[in-house]
């Protein structure tokens, strides 16, 4: 790479990382995440704020496994059955006004995700509408099995600006449940990052 062109470089780089830190960091990147790895559901509640997660493991993302930059390693089966759906669960604080809000949203997933803010669902990526969350009990033609739609490109981040305002609250709970494209499926991946708008 020529000099002229790695200053550009650099300077995009510059303006990337002033843009990001100019937005209130919210869920920071490899944040610490309750989880819940099993192939027994958890309770109907689990993404509801006053949820108990003290008996879930704490772990930092990346969370997951077969990819080898997992900072937390997440079980691929328990007792022999496959894990189509992981669980994870992070508290944050906002000292902000309690008014609706505009976020960002940037993960890192494998496969599909849905992300509830304080209990209310706020974005799908991957997955039809309907699910149900659970894990779901495997037959011999999977046909009650609510698979992710697809899957995304492991080490890149996926971004968006939230559909919907949510109000913040002082203690606030993001809970996610990323889903498996298969269940012979080989990895699975998350980290998250939320930020103020």
């Amino acid at each position: 790479m020529n000099k002229a062109l790695r200053f550009i470089f650099i300077v995009c780089l510059i303006a990337l990382s002033s843009q990001s830190l100019a937005q209130n960091v919210l869920v920071p990147v490899n944040a610490k995440w309750r989880y819940y790895d099993s192939a027994i559901a958890p309770a109907n509640n689990w993404h509801h704020p006053l949820f108990d997660d003290s008996k879930w493991p704490l772990g930092k993302a990346q969370l997951g496994f077969g990819e080898g930059d997992e900072q937390t390693r997440l079980a691929k089966t328990s007792a022999g059955t496959p894990i189509i759906a992981y669980y994870f669960r992070h508290e944050f604080n906002w000292n902000g006004p309690n008014v609706p809000t505009k976020l960002n949203l940037r993960m890192l997933v494998d496969d599909g995700a849905r992300v509830f803010i304080n209990g209310i669902e706020v974005h799908r990526l991957l997955l039809p509408n309907g699910t149900q969350s659970g894990q779901p009990r495997l037959t011999s033609n999977n046909s009650d099995v609510h698979f992710a739609t697809g899957s995304l490109i492991e080490y890149m981040w996926y971004e968006v600006t939230l559909n919907k305002k949510v109000t913040l609250q002082q203690n606030n709970v993001v809970a996610v449940e990323v889903r498996q494209i298969s269940q012979h499926s080989s990895d699975v991946s998350f980290n998250l990052e939320l930020l103020l708008k």
